[in-house]
Order: C-alpha cells, then structure tokens, then sequence
C-alpha cells in the first residue's frame, strides 16, 4: 500500500504540483506587467467562493485549492491517457498536452464568464491568450517532472 502511495506521488501529485505552480506563477506575473486580473485562483475564489458582495481583498484559499486540484484532474489524463501514447515525454509532447489543456480550460472560463450573473470586468480575450501560454508551461513542466 504504502509503495502504491509512493507512486502516486512521484507520477501525478509532485508533477502536478510543480506545474500548476509553475502555471500560476506565470499568471501572477502576467497579471502584474498588463495590469489586468489574470491570476485563476482569484478568479476562482470570485466565481466560485464568494457569495454575495463580492469582497477585492479577500485570500484566494478556495480558488487556489480547486485550481491545484484541477492540475492534479490534468496531470491524472496526462498519466492515463497521454503517456500511453508518449512513453518518454519530450517537452514537446508537453506543449501538445499544454495545448489540448489550453483548449478545455479557455472554452470552461468562457463558460464560466458567460454564465455568471456578475462577472469579473477584464479583457476576456486577453485573458484567454494568456491562459494558452500558461497552459503550454503547464504541460512542459509537466511532461518534463513525469518519470
């Protein structure tokens, strides 16, 4: 058992960590040089965690919990699915699942925009060039912290 937990560590939740990390260090960082609100867990918390007045200081804890669990859904495809087809990913391999990830999550956030009753004012459309880039970090880190 305790093997069999071992590795489920190693092969989804370190690379899943370390990717989405990686992700959302480079939506932070986004967020601050275009000024703009870019960073997921905010947004997360926003849509998600704050019911009523919705409050501009409040600690994104709810969106960064459901954004690494959301890696961790991405690095468990990634492990089921695409390393069936990739046996030794190559970053490369990576910015293809970045992608594929890219696509599922920019048609979700414009779900999520499009249905709520109280959006979040942004630039959609940059957002979801940005969320692209990310998402190609994310898979790289991933495919490149898979063993």
């Amino acid at each position: 058992m305790k093997k069999r937990f071992d590795s489920v560590l190693k092969r989804i939740m370190y690379p899943s960590i370390a990717a989405t990390t990686n992700m959302t260090l480079f939506s932070y960082a986004a967020s601050y040089l275009v000024n703009d609100q870019f960073k997921e867990p905010k947004l997360l918390s926003y849509f998600f965690f704050t019911p009523g007045k919705k409050k501009a200081n409040q600690p994104p804890i709810g969106g960064f919990l459901l954004h690494y669990l959301v890696g961790a859904g991405f690095a468990v495809a990634y492990q089921f699915v695409w390393k069936r087809f990739f046996k030794f990913p190559e970053w490369k391999d990576g910015l293809s699942y970045g992608a594929l990830c890219s696509l599922v999550g920019m048609l979700t956030w414009k779900i999520v925009f499009a249905t709520h009753q109280s959006p979040p004012r942004i630039q959609l459309k940059s957002y979801l060039f940005h969320l692209f880039i990310a998402h190609l970090i994310f898979g790289v880190t991933l495919s490149k912290t898979k063993k």
